[in-house]
């Protein structure tokens, strides 16, 4: 139970919203999740992780007046080699 923080410890260190995706799949859902914060009148900054396998130029518009940052990442194939990549 050590590593449970409480608001007080965590609020000096909790300054932006990371979310991740899988390309198209979980595009609405990231979406939703955003359009929902920024509704609520969140003002953190927020970053879209992807592989650069699964990221798509084409999408970023629709997060662009979400103020949202499209970051990738380059698939580290050490990390998969136990794994079947599809």
């Amino acid at each position: 139970m050590n590593n449970i923080f409480h608001f007080d410890e965590m609020k000096n260190i909790a300054n932006g919203v990371v979310i991740t995706s899988d390309g198209f799949n979980s595009l609405t859902s990231a979406y939703l999740c955003i359009h929902l914060l920024r509704l609520l009148g969140c003002k953190l900054p927020i970053e879209l992780w992807f592989w650069d396998h699964e990221h798509d130029v084409k999408y970023e518009k629709f997060f662009k007046t979400l103020g949202v940052k499209f970051c990738i990442e380059k698939k580290p194939k050490k990390f998969f080699k136990n794994f079947p990549v599809i």
